[in-house]
């Protein structure tokens, strides 16, 4: 893999930022891969897997050193704090992209605080997260196959926005290009609210009074369910930065399950079995199944 990118730096290394590099070595690049995480712990992992990283540095300044692209990887509250912690340590027309799950507001932070630096910030956000988090669960095959959305704002050069583009296909990625503000409602309705959902499924369950319930789960539970044990560490920065967005779809969710229980109240079993048909239907004509 050839990329056109001559040195990476990965700040907040843990499942993506891991998987980025290990992705890079995986495909054969020449990219210098230099990599910084507030935990010192995380650090010693870094330096403890042999091949992936070629410098584990102590401070975000050194890693971005001499960077052709930036990835910041840390939780998305603090995005935008870190992207003015490393501008004046950019080289002049260095790009920095990000892989958060939400845009409006990190775009529009980023790109301010990159402004005086010389940087140019261009978002980011593969779709190709787990439950599971850490650098020590990094794949290198985490990004095949998997969606990533690219969302310049303002006024982008065409240069830094190929760069990022073809930087994702490289590791396997299919990209769209799309706006923050487009992007943010799509994440509400097909990532924020499923994790939720999730959640209160758990709690359901739980609430039940019924002892011993989850002996008794099955693969549809553990399926429907897998995306809660996500780091709600991550998570809440998320519901409060996308706020409006995750509203607005959990009360879409919300009144097509009033219109279900409805249907179950009047034993309208044909509005229940259209409410089964169209759900079958859309899940069936999903690419990314």
């Amino acid at each position: 893999m050839e990329n056109g990118v001559g040195k990476v730096s990965i700040l907040g290394v843990g499942l993506i930022g891991g998987s980025i590099a290990k992705a890079l070595k995986e495909r054969g690049s020449r990219t210098e891969v230099s990599v910084w995480s507030r935990s010192a712990s995380t650090r010693q992992k870094c330096c403890a897997m042999g091949g992936v990283f070629d410098r584990v540095c102590p401070t975000p300044a050194e890693a971005v050193r001499g960077a052709d692209m930036v990835f910041l990887c840390a939780p998305t509250d603090t995005i935008p704090n870190l992207a003015g912690e490393i501008s004046p340590h950019l080289r002049e027309g260095a790009i920095v992209t990000d892989v958060g799950s939400v845009k409006s507001e990190i775009c529009s932070k980023c790109s301010r605080a990159l402004e005086a630096g010389g940087g140019i910030f261009i978002g980011s956000h593969p779709m190709a997260g787990s439950e599971k988090t850490g650098v020590e669960n990094a794949q290198g095959s985490l990004f095949d196959g998997r969606m990533c959305m690219v969302t310049p704002s303002g006024e982008t050069a065409e240069r830094a926005l190929k760069a990022v583009c073809d930087f994702w296909r490289g590791l396997g990625m299919e990209v769209r290009v799309l706006s923050p503000g487009l992007h943010d409602k799509i994440v509400a309705c097909v990532s924020h609210v499923p994790h939720l959902v999730a959640g209160a499924l758990c709690k359901t369950a739980a609430d039940s009074n019924v002892a011993d319930i989850f002996d008794f789960i099955g693969p549809g539970f553990k399926d429907c369910t897998r995306v809660a044990s996500g780091s709600p560490d991550i998570w809440l920065p998320i519901c409060r930065d996308n706020r409006g967005e995750i509203l607005a779809a959990l009360r879409r969710c919300r009144d097509n399950l009033d219109a279900l229980e409805r249907d179950l109240e009047r034993s309208d079993f044909n509005g229940v079995s259209e409410f089964l048909r169209n759900a079958k239907s859309i899940r069936d004509s999903l690419r990314w199944k």
